[in-house]
């Protein structure tokens, strides 16, 4: 029997027209919700808390990926992004997201060959994430105006060519138990596409996810374009790379000139450590919990922005194009490397290795 010190109240808040709004979890916040609206109050112990969330799951789209603190909006729309790199198209060469997993199905054949990874992580994860890099200046820091904003992204998402996508699926996986022998679900997808609007125009955006890949990644890439004319010789491009997983931080790669009477540049990062800089936070589902519990959709998902991500892969999911194996422990099909020019940037460790090496 729970600790009656456990005890609190759970209190599901819903309109006149019966749609949930918000769960209170304690007394503080409960008198924190609209007097005005019909609610429904029960007595509970904490450890029913999960059951008065599964309540929202309709109303409260949870995406796990958006409550990273690097998926919030305090880098994107900081003075120096919005007024300086991140302001004009004339300076974007291109975008790369990677979610990438380490692990296959888990047990899961069943589930997953019927969703594979565009359902499972690009439609709702990536597509998120994409928005909150990409979007305009909300006119203000409700949620309303930040949902306002984010599907005028997903509005302006061009048709995406077939030949812009590749599937793949790693080697083994139809021995997976549950899984149809004859399977077309794809466990990787890549694809470019573009947004047609002024600030992203003719921008190519890269997008990739994959299971079974050499580890588990959640990174953004944003690559600028070189100079028109090369003062200093060739140059790596430089690029700003969000790290939104376990290890969030920023990195920054730009060129300076080396110590010495040559002018001849390298690259040098700047890197900041969330973890280093902060030290233990918030964990992500705890924000959402709480989000979810005083009826906050500011880190949720708007019905009109999910039908619309949807609407924007319907075609590539009707009519897909067939799936390439893929050796487990690799970044995905070799096509797959020829979808960027020059190749995609490196993540993760690989690209932890490139950091300052004269250091």
């Amino acid at each position: 029997m729970a600790d009656k010190s456990m005890k609190a109240v759970i209190r599901a808040e819903v309109d006149p027209s019966g749609v949930i709004k918000g769960v209170a979890a304690t007394n503080r916040e409960l008198a924190k919700l609209n007097s005005k609206t019909s609610a429904i109050a029960v007595g509970a112990s904490f450890n029913m808390a999960q059951m008065g969330f599964q309540m929202l799951m309709s109303v409260f789209r949870v995406m796990d990926r958006r409550v990273s603190e690097m998926a919030q909006m305090s880098t994107r729309f900081s003075p120096e992004a919005q007024n300086g790199v991140m302001r004009t198209k004339m300076l974007e060469l291109q975008r790369e997201r990677f979610m990438a997993e380490n692990f296959g199905i888990d047990g899961r054949g069943k589930f997953y060959d019927g969703v594979g990874a565009t359902r499972d992580v690009l439609q709702n994860h990536i597509l998120q994430v994409l928005t909150m890099l990409t979007m305009e200046p909300p006119i203000d820091m409700g949620s309303e105006a930040m949902q306002n904003e984010k599907i005028k992204v997903l509005s302006a998402i061009r048709d995406i060519n077939k030949t812009d996508v590749i599937r793949g699926q790693f080697e083994g996986y139809l021995d997976e138990e549950g899984v149809d022998a004859n399977s077309d679900t794809e466990t990787f997808v890549a694809m470019k596409l573009f947004i047609d609007n002024w600030r992203w125009a003719g921008v190519p955006i890269y997008l990739r996810t994959g299971k079974k890949m050499p580890e588990t990644v959640l990174e953004v890439i944003v690559e600028f374009k070189q100079p028109p004319r090369a003062l200093f010789g060739k140059a790596s491009s430089n690029h700003v790379r969000f790290r939104l997983g376990a290890k969030d931080g920023v990195d920054i790669a730009l060129q300076a000139k080396r110590p010495g009477t040559k002018l001849v540049t390298e690259t040098v990062d700047l890197s900041v450590e969330f973890v280093a800089e902060f030290g233990d936070r918030q964990g992500p589902y705890e924000r959402l919990l709480r989000a979810a519990m005083l009826g906050d959709h500011f880190r949720f998902t708007r019905i009109d922005a999910v039908l619309q991500s949807w609407q924007i892969l319907e075609d590539l999911l009707k009519n897909p194009n067939p799936v390439i194996q893929y050796e487990g422990g690799t970044w995905g099909p070799s096509e797959a490397e020829e979808l960027v020019p020059g190749g995609w940037a490196k993540v993760g460790t690989e690209a932890d290795s490139l950091k300052n090496p004269h250091q």
